[in-house]
């Protein structure tokens, strides 16, 4: 959701108003009991000088709670930017890292990485854990119009949405849940990207050719058929261009190896998500300490923030 640039003035000027309201109120107050007494005698010395100090002062009065009102609303305007720029940045640091914890096999690891691995990802602090297929330019995407090498994500509708930092502002033609509802349903269904889709005249529920495992031995072609459009997607740092389901990949493919891991975090503070890699590190699947370090390159929202 996008508000209007104009809204941003709003805040500023209802507090400006509401600053100079307090203080004409105060002023109209404060002479309105001041002339009251002004026919009295002086009775009381304290309350005496009190009132005549405020009588003669009330032009100061009044500046001085204008000040203090302009002051605190630009300590609150300062707080609340800071407060909103953090929460973006660290919102967008999980979106390129695709979730709170990224586990990329290491490529000197001579231990197999099959996607069902995400399943015993079973430690404290993990709130659940998926298996993503990626490389880049990995397949061939062929449509009536034209055809293209492109870069595909094979993804578990199932896990991924649970998961992944998803948003639903990332796809052009529905929700998020809704365009992992379409894979899940169609098998053979794929998102494309939209820059992509717009390349080879491409729209929902057209029928495309996808070139699977492409440059190695289980290549192979299958007709497939458009489900959604999107602009980006989480954790692929060189773009994805195409999404598919990675039960209809590995089953037409015969490839059970994962290129990645996402792990979500329970407490995404960045001790928590100390705590919740060194509990990985404990899974006895997964080998302990030093072993584990050598197996996976581990990557987090806070390291990726950090790097910013």
């Amino acid at each position: 959701m996008t508000l209007p640039l104009q809204l941003l003035a709003a805040p500023i000027i209802a507090w400006l108003a509401g600053t100079l309201f307090i203080a004409h109120l105060l002023q109209g107050i404060t002479a309105r009991t001041a002339s009251g007494r002004g026919a009295q005698p002086f009775t009381r010395l304290r309350s005496g000088v009190l009132w005549r100090s405020i009588t003669r002062r009330l032009t100061a009065l009044t500046g001085g709670v204008v000040t203090v009102g302009l002051v605190v609303s630009l300590g609150t305007m300062l707080a609340c930017f800071a407060t909103v720029y953090d929460t973006a940045n660290v919102a967008d640091a999980r979106f390129r890292v695709g979730s709170d914890i990224r586990l990329t096999p290491n490529p000197t690891s001579d231990q197999p990485h099959p996607t069902a691995l995400s399943t015993e990802f079973d430690a404290p602090g993990v709130g659940g854990a998926t298996p993503v297929v990626f490389s880049s330019q990995n397949s061939v995407l062929t449509s009536d119009f034209n055809e293209d090498v492109a870069s595909l994500a094979a993804i578990d509708p199932d896990t991924f949405g649970t998961v992944a930092a998803l948003l639903d502002s990332v796809f052009v033609s529905g929700t998020a849940s809704r365009m992992l509802s379409a894979l899940r349903s169609t098998p053979d269904g794929i998102l494309v990207n939209i820059a992509l889709a717009e390349g080879l005249k491409l729209e929902i529920g057209d029928p495309a050719e996808v070139l699977l495992a492409r440059d190695t031995d289980q290549q192979i072609r299958k007709p497939m058929r458009v489900v959604g459009l999107f602009t980006k997607f989480p954790g692929a740092a060189q773009g994805a261009d195409i999404v598919a389901n990675l039960d209809f990949y590995q089953r037409e493919t015969g490839l059970t190896e994962a290129d990645f891991y996402l792990v979500a975090s329970s407490d995404r503070s960045a001790s928590g998500l100390d705590r919740t890699v060194q509990g990985l590190s404990k899974v006895q699947a997964l080998s302990a300490g030093q072993e584990f370090q050598q197996d996976f390159e581990v990557l987090t929202s806070e390291t990726a923030l950090d790097r910013d």
